[in-house]
């Protein structure tokens, strides 16, 4: 399960990171065509969602391993 949550974490960092410069690099070049309303929502709003998702889950994969936490001994190390 953890594995694939990794992967989840690098699926939406690519996705959202992406999707974001993508949409910046449209508006700030003048390529876009007229209305720019998706371009700005894409920009600011739902592909920085996918990274701040990304993030969360990734400090949650981090912060949930037996051996991260204070006075825990690590699996299969010699006892203190």
């Amino acid at each position: 399960m953890r594995v694939v949550s990794w992967l989840g974490v690098l699926i939406l960092l690519a996705w959202g990171g992406a999707g974001m410069i993508g949409a910046w690099i449209a508006l700030t070049s003048g390529t876009s065509t007229g209305d720019d309303t998706a371009l700005v929502g894409h920009a600011f709003l739902w592909d920085p969602l996918f990274v701040i998702w990304a993030i969360l889950l990734a400090w949650a994969l981090i912060a949930s391993r037996s051996w991260w936490r204070p006075g825990l001994v690590a699996p299969g190390s010699p006892p203190r």
